[in-house]
Parts: C-alpha cells; sequence; structure tokens
C-alpha cells in the first residue's frame, strides 16, 4: 500500500479511524502518516490526518498500563 491512487485519502483516514477504534493504534499512526505524506492528498484530508494521528496518539497513550516506580 506504499502507492495510492488519487481519491484514496479519504478511504485512507476511514481506515485509520476503524484501526483506532479497534485498538490498533500503530497501524492507525502509519495510516494517517501515510495520508500526510502523499504529494497529491487534498489539503482537507491532511488536516484530518494530522489530527486524527494527534489523537490516535493519545489513546495510544493512555491505553499503556502504568509502569510503577
Amino acid at each position: 500500500m506504499d502507492e495510492s491512487p488519487a481519491g484514496d485519502e479519504g478511504i485512507l483516514v476511514r481506515l485509520g479511524l476503524a484501526y483506532r477504534q479497534a485498538g490498533k493504534y500503530d497501524e492507525a499512526i502509519a495510516t494517517f502518516d501515510q495520508v500526510m505524506n502523499m504529494a497529491d492528498a487534498m489539503p482537507q484530508f491532511k488536516q484530518i490526518a494530522q489530527a486524527e494521528k494527534v489523537r490516535s496518539t493519545q489513546a495510544k497513550n493512555a491505553a499503556k498500563p502504568a509502569q510503577s516506580a
């Protein structure tokens, strides 16, 4: 899934959202990164991907068990 035809950024954003909802945070983050790195992606989708990457990263960090000191 390295090369994506134009217009796939919307599908990839939805895929990233599905990954996050399933608790697959690393896959979600990678998918949002892919959208942000698409040269021909619409700026709106890049903005959404960036915001959703932040949310996915926060969810991933919140899901980590607390380490005892």
